[in-house]
This record gives structure tokens, sequence and C-alpha cells, in this order.
């Protein structure tokens, strides 16, 4: 069992049993132990389906807490909710044998690092300038474009203006 804090310092346990495990199949049609899925991919490109992972698991403290979906979704974004399934990935070898467990535990981990890896290159590209230079001149060759268009539809022998 790990915990994570929400944006307004409430502390939130995550506890990955079979029940959840069931339960997140059955709701959200993810199954959290078959590796060979394409959950994980899902997980990361999807961040309402993270929070709707992460709000299975905490219905139940919720629920107790006096806290609806609205007002936990409110709380948890950002890093709380990076947090959270930092927590979920955290759990998911301790469902398997040690010899699985060591290979999962690897897995989960490359995975974050190719995660960490994918937003370091996507912040390099965003922050060169030879990209703003590409957006700019297809921005204008658009434009170009556009009025060369609209030229061309002036000057036509059917244009009704003329």
């Amino acid at each position: 069992m790990g915990s994570f804090k929400d944006n307004q310092e409430r502390t939130w346990s995550i506890d990955l049993t079979v029940g959840a495990v069931k339960r997140i199949r059955s709701v959200l049609s993810i199954d959290l132990l078959d590796l060979r899925d394409d959950t994980f991919t899902r997980l990361a490109s999807d961040i309402l389906l993270m929070h709707d992972l992460v709000w299975l698991l905490c219905e139940e403290q919720a629920t107790k807490r006096g806290i609806g979906e609205e007002e936990f979704g409110a709380a948890v974004v950002g890093d709380p909710l990076s947090d959270a399934i930092g927590v979920v990935m955290g759990a998911i070898p301790g469902f398997f044998h040690a010899a699985k467990k060591s290979l999962i535990t690897t897995a989960v981990q490359k995975s974050k690092a190719m995660r960490e890896k994918a937003e370091e290159l996507t912040a390099k590209t965003l922050a060169d300038t030879a990209l703003d230079q590409r957006i700019e001149a297809a921005m204008s060759e658009g434009i170009k474009n556009q009025v060369e268009q609209a030229l061309t539809q002036l000057s036509s022998p059917t244009n009704l203006l003329g």
C-alpha cells in the first residue's frame, strides 16, 4: 500500500487489492495485470482515464470523508495525479511471484524512464527556435495560399462581383 497527497494536502491511500483490480477491469475495461495489453500506453496518453482509475481506488475513502468525485477531481490534478499513478504502478509488481516481480519492476521502471525521456525530448523540441521558424514559415505559406485562392476567385470570369 502506498499513498499520495492531493492539492488540499489530504493523504490518500492506494491499496491495489484483487477486488480493486477486478473493479477497475469491470468499470474501465483495463486489466492492470495484463502486461501484454496497451494499458500503460492508454493511461499515459489519457489523463482522464488516469483520473478515473485513481478515483476508483480512492472512492471508498472519499465517500467516508464526504468528498464527491468532482471535488476529488479538482484536488487530484497535476503532480498529485502523477504521484497517485506512480503509487499504482509501484504496487503492480506485488501481485506476482518473485521471479516475475523482478521483471515487472524493471518493466515499470523502464516505462517511467521512457515517459520522462519523451517529456524531456518534447520540451527540448518545443524550446528549439528552429521549430518557431518552421511554424512561422508554414503559417506564412498557408496565408499566401489563402490569399492566392481568394485573388483567383475574385479575378475569375464567373465571379458575380465583376
